[in-house]
């Protein structure tokens, strides 16, 4: 299939190239008439200067003069030059007229290419009173030379004219033509960034060939946009497997480990009602039931952490997700040894619980929040941190934590790690969303860490 853009490009090139050899072709074709007017010009002067000297012997001196010089006022001789002498050399006439003068490194080159040749005819003419007068008709060869210079010049500066017009117009039309690739060059380099929307909107092009460029460049951007779509779903599915998993792991501990412990622990009990207090194995159970005891504890709080709410409300909004987020905040706040200060900025509308939300929101917010405040304890050495999660009635959940810690020297390693906050990234991605993570205070010896994500959903979405 013939290409469009060079055709778009070429087109009123080829047209000022027509312009421009119309142009040579008038502007030759007044320079011939000029020419042909100046030469018959010259051969009438030419021909009135030979009938006046074949009657100068029939002339007196003063006549003969006097006719020569009427000639002269009337015509002039083309490349030639008269000059009349008399019997003693003396003047009496001479067409010489200053020659055009050529600029010096010119005439100097062209001498050095091909010196013009001169030539001189000369003969004696009788007067009616005695002696002769010499007459001399000599070639001027720069006067030639100044006029075909002058003409191809002029030849030069319209061939000049000609290819700057081209080059202007073929610069006007490829800029032109090519204008729509500075929009499709902006909607890559939005690509690059993620945004696939610049690239789903480009402009129907007005070359063929731009438009195949954008139309892959959109099917690009909808194939990239299937794919993760697809992967976000994988990723969906791959973390509610693990949800599954934990909440299979919390139901065994909770009836397998729960009830083998809380028998031991009456047995236990039992044998130390059997035992009396002197019976040196009294320590020793007694021990035993503190262990059991603290173990049930641990698994109480493994628990909590697996399983944060009641069966059945993972999937909303309502108490118990508020519930498990304070508890949260509050057990890290309890924590021996950690040496920050938790906060908690919960902002929530009494309605939420009948609220539709969108596929396991709920259950990523206490996760992310639930590694991003883990990540708080065991690294950042913060003073104070605070989890802030606003939800509004137009279906916008702000959630952020802050710390004033002393930050993460390499911030992109660690977002690209297998875990911590890779997989909180990862988590906040497969909800179709971004995860901002930036020092709370740049450039400040403790810089701290914000991590923030920002999840819009409505009915149209959840439908």
């Amino acid at each position: 299939m013939p290409l469009a853009l060079p055709r778009l490009i070429m087109w009123r090139a080829v047209a000022v190239a027509g312009l421009g050899l119309v142009l040579g072709l008038v502007l030759g074709l007044l320079r011939l008439h000029s020419d042909v007017d100046e030469e018959l010009l010259a051969a009438r002067t030419l021909a009135q200067l030979s009938q006046h000297l074949a009657l100068l012997p029939q002339q007196s001196d003063e006549q003969a003069l006097r006719t020569l010089r009427l000639w002269q006022s009337e015509g002039e001789l083309r490349h030639l030059q008269l000059t009349v002498r008399d019997a003693h050399g003396h003047p009496l006439l001479s067409t010489a007229d200053e020659p055009p003068q050529l600029p010096p490194t010119v005439a100097a080159w062209l001498d050095r290419w091909r010196a013009p040749e001169s030539f001189t005819v000369a003969w004696q003419v009788a007067r009616p009173q005695g002696g002769a007068w010499f007459i001399a008709l000599s070639a001027r060869p720069d006067s030639e030379r100044s006029e075909a210079l002058t003409f191809l010049l002029e030849g030069l500066g319209v061939l000049a004219g000609v290819v700057v017009g081209i080059l202007l117009v073929m610069g006007w039309n490829t800029r032109r033509a090519l204008a729509p690739l500075g929009t499709m060059v902006s909607a890559i380099g939005a690509l690059q960034q993620g945004q696939r929307d610049a690239l789903r909107h480009l402009p129907p092009m007005p070359v063929a060939e731009l438009e195949a460029v954008a139309g892959a460049l959109r099917a690009l951007a909808d194939a990239l946009a299937q794919a993760e779509a697809e992967q976000r779903r994988l990723t969906r599915q791959v973390l509610t497997v693990q949800d599954d998993e934990r909440r299979r792991l919390a139901r065994e501990l909770h009836d397998e480990f729960g009830q083998r412990l809380t028998a031991l622990r009456v047995d236990v009990a039992w044998l130390t009602r059997q035992r009396p207090s002197t019976d040196p194995a009294a320590p020793v159970l007694a021990g035993m039931a503190e262990q059991i005891g603290q173990l049930q504890h641990d698994i109480r709080a493994t628990l909590a952490r697996l399983r944060p709410w009641p069966a059945g409300t993972e999937g909303d909004g309502g108490a118990a997700w508020v519930e498990a987020l304070t508890a949260l905040v509050a057990s890290w706040q309890r924590a021996p040894g950690v040496g920050t200060t938790f906060q908690l900025d919960l902002r929530c509308p009494p309605a939420s619980d009948a609220w539709p939300w969108p596929d396991g929101l709920a259950a990523d917010v206490y996760r992310i929040s639930q590694e991003a405040l883990t990540n708080v304890a065991r690294h950042a050495h913060a003073r104070t941190a605070c989890l802030r999660v606003h939800l509004s009635a137009d279906g916008h959940l702000h959630w952020a934590v802050e710390d004033d810690g002393v930050g993460l020297p390499a911030l992109g390693e660690a977002l690209r790690r297998g875990n911590g906050l890779a997989g909180l990234k990862e988590r906040v991605w497969a909800q179709g969303v971004e995860l901002c993570c930036q020092p709370l205070s740049p450039g400040a010896e403790r810089p701290g860490l914000r991590l923030a994500a920002d999840f819009t959903w409505s009915a149209e979405t959840l439908a």
